[in-house]
């Protein structure tokens, strides 16, 4: 069974004692990104080792699309200043058959600095302007931003005048303790894909108004969702065409009142995204904060399966912190859209 998010989180946030520039980041978080900059074509991957004494150790990955097995490997540092952060030692193969695998190293400078100084602009999701007045001619990137998107904290970067990112997170994940940090940051990323649905539409007619409630959360349902409860779960299943078209459950765990409950709400998001059990489509996910909670929207899939449509939202009590679990496969969701989005408008 997937270990519980928020638990997961909590464990976390006693072991970051690494509370420095980089204090955001999980020992083991790794993302990539596909750098369509220009005529290049890359796939980068950053991995967030640990620090010590203002030094970040990151794990870097840079693979050529465009000429074959064209791929560098780095141990790079980033060290604290006054100024922000600045590349320290580089350790690695730089053999010169694709100079833009260097240029990886700069980026993760400057994203992770970029990140620091706007920490004040990033709410769960915004855009923020970085001008580059000093270039001929002068240009303007906007950062896709969100305070619970994992490592450098965007979904994308794009030019003013354009709508597609030219850089853009693809896949994120965690390293779990004791495993070898360099066999992730091997493998190549894993891409959201899915079986074609079951032929035919899947149509619920709902019946009679049930109102539940699963921990601290009320909501509406009715008399097709049947309540269920094993170790580590406690829900609703929807079982029209299979065991379990869709389910809602919830987590609940203590808050210490020392800790700043948006912070942790956003590692408890970004974490869901880490640790989810299936490839998450990146260009899917959506954050949004309203009535007091913190929604996040995406789907997620992998080769031979069904899309599934997932659903989480966060409240935040006296003392308490509570994540609430909504899923669907993705075409029930879909040719049921409005049934589903009135369960979650009555989620309270």
């Amino acid at each position: 069974m997937k270990r519980p998010i928020l638990a997961f989180a909590i464990v976390m946030l006693a072991l970051s004692v690494h509370a420095q520039a980089l204090g955001f980041l999980e020992p083991g978080e790794f993302a990539w990104y596909l750098d369509e900059r220009g005529e290049g074509a890359y796939l980068r991957c950053y991995l967030y080792l640990d620090s010590s004494l203002g030094q970040h150790a990151f794990l870097v990955r840079s693979i050529d699309l465009k000429v074959r097995g064209s791929a560098d490997f780095y141990l790079m540092y980033l060290f604290e200043t006054e100024e922000g952060l600045r590349i320290g030692e580089v350790e690695g193969d730089d053999e010169g058959d694709a100079p833009g695998h260097r240029q990886a190293i700069l980026d993760a400078a400057n994203f992770a600095n970029f990140r620091l100084f706007h920490a004040a602009d990033i709410g769960w999701s915004s855009v923020v302007e970085d001008p580059w007045t000093d270039r001929d001619p002068p240009y303007t990137l906007h950062f896709d931003l969100g305070a619970a998107l994992p490592l450098f904290g965007f979904s994308g970067i794009r030019y003013e005048d354009e709508e597609t990112p030219s850089y853009r997170l693809i896949s994120a994940g965690i390293v779990p303790p004791g495993a070898d940090p360099v066999d992730y940051i091997a493998k190549s990323p894993p891409v959201p894909s899915g079986s074609p649905a079951p032929s035919g539409t899947l149509a619920i007619e709902g019946g009679e108004a049930l109102d539940v409630r699963l921990g601290y959360w009320s909501l509406t349902l009715d008399g097709k969702w049947t309540p269920r409860e094993e170790p580590g779960y406690r829900g609703y299943w929807l079982s029209e065409r299979s065991g379990r078209d869709a389910q809602v459950s919830f987590e609940s765990a203590p808050l210490d009142p020392r800790v700043d409950a948006r912070a942790f709400v956003a590692r408890v998001l970004k974490m869901t995204l880490l640790t989810y059990n299936l490839p998450v489509n990146y260009d899917s996910v959506e954050f949004e904060e309203r009535d007091g909670l913190v929604w996040l929207r995406f789907a997620a899939s992998r080769e031979g399966a069904r899309r599934t449509a997932q659903v989480y939202a966060v409240k935040v009590g006296d003392g308490f912190v509570e994540l609430l679990n909504f899923s669907a496969f993705e075409d029930v969701w879909l040719s049921n859209e409005a049934y589903f989005e009135g369960i979650l408008d009555s989620v309270r």
